[in-house]
């Protein structure tokens, strides 16, 4: 990463090397992204507190909104075998409840089926290490659904959560994991409005905190 280069658009498959360390955020994007395969191999996804970006997304899968109003939705991405430094981060309409787009959204009918199909959906994550450094290492935004994180751990520190599934996601899979995030002062998962989720086989510890919670919107 460099200070006018500090993330690349992913729109093909990427295979990298078990030695490789990658300081640049990768960003899938739009429809454009879909069907897209990374295969880490091992290699580093770094985003430490001395790297230019420190405390970012070093995965960012989000919607992208069309000039007509419309949505480009990006699905049907595999991610495996990264160790991440720093965090995932899934985005539909709006990065959290407070984002414009979901705020307007919400007043109207046929919001939640709104939310949903403008939203990432069938993204796997598998065999991945997330360390997280402040950021919550995995956030699933409003809308957000089938989303798998399998044989995966969570680790590091958070100010808030290690997973943190958004309001209205549904379908969601975590499971045979290890999650094990030191936090300030909130549970490992936190579940807001959503359906439908399986959360089984996973190893917690740093419960300090709690466990999972739900929550109402």
């Amino acid at each position: 990463a460099s200070e006018t280069q500090r993330a690349v658009h992913l729109r093909c498959d990427l295979t990298l090397q078990p030695a490789d360390v990658i300081t640049k955020r990768l960003l899938l994007v739009g429809e454009a992204s879909s069907r897209v395969t990374i295969d880490c191999n091992g290699a580093t996804l770094d985003g430490s507190k001395d790297r230019l970006n420190a405390g970012q997304d070093m995965i960012e899968i989000r919607s992208q909104q069309r000039k007509d109003g419309s949505w480009a939705v990006p699905s049907d991405i595999h991610i495996s075998n990264c160790q991440i430094n720093g965090s995932v981060r899934v985005i539909g309409m709006g990065r959290n409840g407070e984002a414009k787009a979901i705020r307007e959204s919400s007043l109207k009918e046929g919001h939640v089926a709104r939310l949903r199909q403008n939203a990432p959906s069938d993204i796997h994550l598998e065999n991945i290490t997330l360390n997280g450094s402040g950021r919550i290492p995995l956030y699933l935004s409003p809308g957000t659904h089938d989303v798998s994180l399998t044989r995966s751990k969570i680790q590091g520190e958070s100010v808030s959560v290690a997973i943190y599934m958004d309001a209205e996601s549904t379908r969601n899979r975590i499971t045979h994991n290890d999650i094990r995030v030191t936090t300030t002062h909130r549970e490992q998962i936190a579940i807001d409005g959503s359906s439908h989720n399986i959360i089984s086989n996973n190893t917690f510890g740093s419960l300090s905190n709690g466990g999972i919670y739900l929550y109402r919107n």
